[in-house]
């Protein structure tokens, strides 16, 4: 087999087993992508999280109770903290989205679930997931929570 003919077939292979994973494949629909993003929170799935998120340094996270974190690393810090604990819950209900050529701004309605001291607790929250095309692939640069009372 020819060597760029080879090089094709395991791109090809790559891609589909990257499907597999969750993880969106380069020049995916916007909704694929947050459809990887929300089942990689889910999933508590870091790698898969990961490869929704923006390759850049700065990526802003606002928690409901109104704290902020600005930077990748952060973020990926405390998603790795909070998949740790096998605990808790957390529905996605999608309630609009809109999609330009460069950005897209998913509005979601959360329901978190948890057990804390034995007392399980609920909380709703609004979620703004906002992305923009990164090279040809949809990349989360906004997270923001805003507990529903």
């Amino acid at each position: 087999m020819p060597k760029g003919r080879i090089r094709r077939w395991y791109t090809a292979l790559a891609l589909a087993l990257a499907g597999c994973a969750g993880a969106p494949t380069p020049d995916a629909p916007f909704e694929e992508t947050l459809a990887a993003h929300i089942q990689a929170i889910q999933n508590r799935d870091l790698a898969a999280l990961e490869a929704t998120i923006t390759a850049d340094d700065e990526l802003v996270l606002i928690f409901p109770g109104g704290q902020r974190t600005t930077t990748r690393e952060e973020y990926l810090a405390f998603h790795r903290e909070w998949f740790a604990s096998d605990t808790w819950t957390m529905s996605f209900e999608r309630v609009g989205v809109i999609e330009g050529r460069d950005f897209a701004v998913a509005m979601v309605r959360t329901l978190y679930e948890d057990v804390q001291d034995g007392v399980p607790v609920q909380s709703r929250s609004w979620l703004t997931l906002t992305f923009r095309n990164e090279n040809g692939r949809w990349a989360l640069f906004h997270d923001q929570n805003t507990r529903i009372p």
